[in-house]
């Protein structure tokens, strides 16, 4: 039996634990394919001009550029036999505007953090209670 209370009560205080962080606040975030602003609802593939139009400005956004390795495609590449032919990758750089806008909801309902990719929405975030 008292094994049972020590392991549930390490148990409680270790998920505690990974809940905060070193400076007291709240690491929780989850990841949602859409959410209301009043009455219109946001998804996941908006752009960011619909997002603006539904939601309005944003408390906080930032924006910046990433270069990234992507694949387009391949060479046919035959290693001498007749039947078995590989692709060999065709990589080129690519640049994407990433931008994060934050819409602060008040104190009683959860931020949210929206995340753009060349001016698509690629991801909604859940966060802390705002302020």
């Amino acid at each position: 039996m008292k094994r049972a209370i020590l392991i549930t009560l390490s148990l409680v205080l270790f998920l505690a634990a990974g809940l905060c962080t070193a400076d007291g606040s709240s690491r929780w975030t989850r990841s949602v394919s859409r959410f209301e602003c009043g009455s219109r609802l946001v998804a996941v593939g908006d752009s960011r001009f619909e997002v603006l139009r539904k939601c309005g400005e944003p408390s906080w956004r930032d924006a910046w550029e990433e270069e990234r390795l992507e694949r387009v495609g391949g060479v046919p590449y035959f290693n001498g036999s007749p039947f078995y032919a590989s692709r060999v990758p065709i990589l080129v750089n690519v640049h994407v505007l990433v931008e994060e806008w934050v819409y602060n909801r008040g104190p009683t309902r959860f931020m949210r953090v929206l995340r753009f990719e060349n001016n698509r929405l690629i991801d909604i975030q859940v966060g802390d209670y705002g302020y």
